[in-house]
């Protein structure tokens, strides 16, 4: 089984990660940090669940994260989203996508939507 866990930006805009927690009564979207028994109020647009797959290089990879895999010499950067049941690699471009658990293991970790997007313009 994978850990099933999220990140999003706090208000101040740094990344967090744990146990995504949502407070219904005040619209209040947090991250629980089990080490620090803290919960950080956190910017809902940016949550990103963790696939629970890694790059080449041992790097976590979550939704919304932009990835580089190259295709015939010519590097491509895809956008991790969670789409027809399954974790996929999104290329903007031309809207094709390919399954993230057959080429995880190829690719590397360029940036993500939210902090980078102009990697996927």
């Amino acid at each position: 089984m994978r850990p099933i866990k999220f990140r999003g930006k706090d208000l101040s805009g740094k990344w967090r990660e744990g146990a995504l927690v949502i407070f219904p009564q005040n619209n209040r979207v947090t991250i629980y940090d089990a080490k620090a028994f803290s919960y950080t109020r956190i910017d809902p647009e940016t949550v990103g669940q963790f696939t629970g797959l890694l790059d080449k290089n041992g790097k976590e990879i979550y939704e919304g994260d932009i990835i580089s895999y190259t295709i015939l010499s010519r590097p491509v950067n895809y956008v991790c989203e969670f789409n027809k049941g399954a974790w996929r690699m999104v290329d903007v471009e031309n809207g094709y996508d390919q399954l993230l658990y057959m080429f995880h293991k190829k690719c590397t970790i360029i940036g993500n939507i939210h902090d980078n997007p102009e990697l996927i313009k």
